[in-house]
C-alpha cells in the first residue's frame, strides 16, 4: 500500500478551508482523499474511528 505524500499537501489551502469551514479536520482529509484517489474512499476510517 503506498501511503499519501504530506510533502505535496498544500497547507495554505487547507488552513484557508478550515477557516472557512470552521473545521480543522475536515480540509486535511480531502486533501489526502483527493491525493489518493480511489483509495482515498477509506482515508477518514482510520481518522474518525
Amino acid at each position: 500500500m503506498e501511503r499519501a505524500d504530506l510533502a505535496q499537501l498544500n497547507i495554505d489551502k487547507i488552513a484557508q478551508q478550515g477557516a472557512e469551514m470552521k473545521h480543522s479536520l475536515m480540509p486535511t482529509l480531502m486533501a489526502l482523499q483527493k491525493q489518493r484517489g480511489e483509495a482515498g474512499e477509506f482515508i477518514h476510517y482510520g481518522a474518525t474511528i
